[in-house]
């Protein structure tokens, strides 16, 4: 039981310490140690996080390059980047095909622009993964990849390079023509090197929002269904900033809401099926891959946030295909814009080259629902008031087994 750490670590390790040989007793405590550092990160305890690692570090030699890969995350959400770097090479210099060390450490070069390690350590991950020996590469090696590409085309606009920045966005577009964050950068800098944006997921995202809600034409009782799905709310665990995602000033859930929802979080999930299956007809003849290319098989991933008058950074969904949230509750008398949110090409922090229009704000209303694709930037602005402001966002993803 991870709920009980203490109790937990001293049990697995007893029964480690016995028989070491024995395979369920080291499965079990290296699935304690991981798990254990995995939640320690979500909570910013990174000093006690790198304990744990440096402890699978030293009993499981098959995942060494791996641990020594998250001492070296550990340190760099410390923003302690020299040792970050010092854990990355000493994952590499273990395995070299192992990809997350080069994605990292070229994040890091690229924060303290250094763009010749930035590009080497790119092409590096790129060539790699290409002349990796796998027929099939696994989930997370394709993610890395996705972000390789990503930073590598961010980089390259940042640097106004338009002339390679084309030559990769073609070879993107022949490897993945979906990945949602190449999709968001090359909708931008296409506006602002004046040229015709070319990755085909969709080009102009502010076009494919819809809005709704879903006590329009609905005999549910807003005040009462508001009070079920928060009283079912109140059963799952929340953690506040959580570390790597972006709301400032408020709490969101860990687990997925949908995966085993039942009674009215079920009945929202149907509501929300249901909108997404009209959204699709509606946009059946759009010429893009977000919508010829919708996934044949995909899951629904929800999660809830409540802010304290917080608020959400500028961000995109990369893991998702068609993204959405759900307005549970949003306070009354709130005035220019406060809590509202803003739908816009630019993010990431992209340079601006020049002006550009494609924004949208809306002033949300309890009971609406909105659906964008994936790639498109949104962010929330903070507000007053004594009441909670809490969503329900969620995810359509392509299923990948």
């Amino acid at each position: 039981n991870l709920n009980d750490y203490s109790g937990a670590e001293i049990n697995f390790k007893k029964a480690y310490e016995i028989d070491s040989n024995n395979k369920d007793t080291f499965k079990n405590l290296t699935h304690f140690y991981s798990a254990f550092a995995a939640n320690l990160k979500d909570k910013g305890e990174f000093l006690k996080a790198i304990k744990y690692h440096k402890k699978l570090v030293k009993i499981d030699t098959l995942n060494k390059a791996a641990h020594l890969s998250n001492i070296g995350a550990n340190y760099r959400f410390l923003k302690d980047f020299d040792k970050a770097v010092e854990f990355y090479n000493k994952s590499l210099k273990i395995d070299k095909s192992y990809l997350t060390p080069y994605l990292n450490l070229s994040d890091i070069y690229r924060s303290k622009e250094d763009y010749q390690k930035f590009f080497e350590t790119i092409k590096t991950l790129l060539k790699t993964f290409k002349e990796s020996s796998k027929a099939f590469p696994s989930s997370v090696e394709k993610k890395i990849i996705k972000k390789g590409y990503t930073s590598y085309l961010e980089t390259l606009y940042k640097l106004n390079k338009k002339s390679e920045y084309k030559s990769i966005l073609k070879e993107v577009s022949d490897y993945n023509s979906s990945i949602i964050t190449v999709a968001a950068i090359d909708t931008f800098a296409s506006n602002q090197f004046g040229i015709k944006a070319r990755y085909p997921f969709c080009n102009d995202p502010i076009s494919f929002l819809y809005f709704d809600n879903i006590y329009k034409e609905s005999k549910l009782d807003k005040n009462l269904f508001t009070k079920l799905i928060q009283k079912d709310l109140s059963k799952h665990e929340f953690i506040y900033d959580k570390t790597g995602k972006a709301t400032r000033g408020g709490e969101q859930t860990k687990s997925n809401l949908f995966k085993s929802a039942d009674g009215n979080m079920l009945t929202l999930k149907n509501i929300i099926i249901e909108k997404i299956r009209n959204y699709r007809k509606k946009i059946n003849k759009e010429d893009c891959h977000f919508s010829k290319k919708w996934p044949k098989k995909f899951t629904l991933e929800a999660w809830c946030v409540k802010y304290d008058g917080g608020k959400q950074i500028s961000h995109n969904h990369p893991d998702g295909w068609l993204s959405g949230v759900f307005y549970l509750n949003v306070p009354e008398n709130l005035k220019n814009n406060e809590g509202a949110i803003k739908f816009s090409i630019h993010g990431a922090n992209y340079p601006i080259i020049k002006d550009f229009c494609d924004e949208k704000i809306h002033n949300p209303s309890t009971g609406d629902i909105v659906l964008f694709p994936s790639s498109l930037f949104h962010e929330t602005f903070p507000y007053s008031s004594n009441d909670k402001r809490e969503v329900i966002a969620f995810d359509l993803s392509p299923y990948e087994a």
